[in-house]
């Protein structure tokens, strides 16, 4: 473990596998100003877009949307299915392919009736739950929105996303990356499918529109502030030589605070709760797409699953008020899932509560390339080797960047997630499936 101590905060560190470009996004978050709770990175920990994966950390009163990032609500949901397909594993990729769109691709027809289908009630409830946990906690109460359609319509149009057909569209879709569909086989001889994908493009949007607001009101109140300082000096200071080098001082240290705060700005006050109130409906946005493919696997299957684990990564846990990026929820008593890469399957694992990881677990393997590197040193051959025995139409030059050897060893993992978790279960896939045109996270 390593132990990082900044202006703000200490982040302990799960593992010391970690590049030079994660060690820097940690050391900028434990000296940024948002950042002033205790900070626990997971061992699968790598760097990201705008936050480094792996962060845990209980919620301040401030919140950086970027920290969470565009796929709000992403996570895993995996159903025990039995133990017969009742169909050759090709058959079943294609009739899944036939079913649900992957990459950017949509329904053309909805999956879901909006107004009368989606679980308003519940994000509703969980509003209502939240506000006071963040009430016990700041002493600040929170008046959630009416959830329902009229919102829904409403937010749409305000975040400009492509329209309220397409985030409805949308639900019931994969994604591109590292979202996935994987069938695999326990220990028990049990069938289980597994469902990877979050928030799609409505997630995206709501954190580049609050991201956007906090940036807004930031470079105003930058110059509001440089305005006031300069007008000061200009009534303090009559020397004009002297003036001119003041105010060009003023100016460097305005551009060069010390710490760069481009897309860390932060919302506060009622910017904050929008935002907040926004990832609640987000979350359950990404529960419902994921029950929905879900079900229309299940659907093409003709199978009824009997047990289901679902497990999230990227959110504010709203029970507990920490924020997980590419982390998990590591209680005593509730199972998670951790996947490996294409090729090593799931660990079904149980929590321990261990407030040193922040009641947190890894999300996954974690990378150890990124995306350019694997394209350019990962042998396509090499790829299809390690795939022998698991049938996959996703195995290519598109995705060579999700080839196992892109990610850290399984049992690098297993070694690791000792202290926050147990592992009770193996999953090994027989087929995986993701957009063969890889992606982004």
């Amino acid at each position: 473990m390593l132990k990082i101590n900044g202006k703000y905060t200490t982040a302990k560190v799960m593992t010391e596998l970690l590049e030079e470009s994660c060690l820097a996004q940690i050391h900028h978050f434990v000296n940024h100003q948002s950042f002033t709770n205790p900070v626990a990175i997971m061992p699968d920990t790598h760097a990201g877009k705008g936050s480094v994966i792996g962060f845990t950390m209980p919620l301040p009163s401030t919140v950086i949307p970027n920290v969470i990032g565009v796929d709000i609500g992403c996570g895993m949901l995996s159903f025990n299915i039995g133990k017969d397909l009742k169909m050759p594993l090709e058959q079943v990729d294609h009739k899944i392919r036939q079913k649900i769109p992957f990459g950017m691709s949509v329904h053309e027809k909805a999956v879901i009736h909006m107004e009368s289908e989606f679980p308003w009630h519940d994000v509703s409830v969980l509003a209502q739950k939240f506000s006071c946990a963040y009430g016990e906690r700041f002493g600040v109460i929170l008046n959630p929105p009416l959830y329902d359609m009229n919102w829904f319509m409403g937010k749409c149009d305000s975040i400009r996303g492509g329209g309220v057909r397409r985030f409805i569209n949308s639900i019931g879709t994969l994604g591109g990356g590292n979202h996935f569909v994987e069938i695999g086989i326990s220990e028990q001889g049990d069938y289980w499918l597994t469902v990877h994908t979050g928030s799609r493009n409505f997630g995206k949007c709501i954190c580049e529109y609050w991201q956007g607001m906090a940036a807004k009101r930031f470079l105003k109140e930058s110059k509001n502030d440089a305005a006031a300082e300069i007008a000061r000096l200009r009534s303090e200071i009559k020397d004009k030589k002297v003036l001119y080098e003041k105010i060009k001082e003023l100016k460097a240290k305005k551009k060069n605070p010390g710490i760069n705060l481009k897309g860390c700005e932060w919302l506060e006050g009622n910017e904050a709760s929008g935002y907040l109130f926004d990832m609640i409906f987000s979350q359950v946005y990404a529960e419902v797409n994921r029950r929905c493919i879900g079900e229309i696997i299940c659907g093409i299957l003709d199978l009824s699953p009997f047990e289901k684990i679902e497990t999230v990564h990227n959110y504010i846990d709203f029970r507990d008020l920490i924020i997980r990026k590419g982390a998990v929820r590591s209680y005593c008593g509730e199972e998670m899932i951790i996947p490996f890469n294409m090729r090593d399957g799931i660990l079904i694992c149980e929590g321990k509560s261990n407030p040193q990881w922040n009641f947190s677990a890894p999300h996954g393997a974690g990378r150890v390339m990124s995306r350019g590197q694997a394209k350019r040193e990962i042998n396509l051959e090499e790829f299809k080797n390690q795939m022998k025995g698991i049938y996959s139409t996703s195995v290519g030059s598109g995705t060579i960047d999700e080839a196992p050897d892109a990610y850290k060893p399984a049992r690098f993992i297993e070694e690791a997630i000792k202290p926050t978790a147990s592992i009770i279960g193996r999953i090994r896939p027989v087929l995986n499936m993701k957009d063969s045109q890889g992606g982004s996270e």
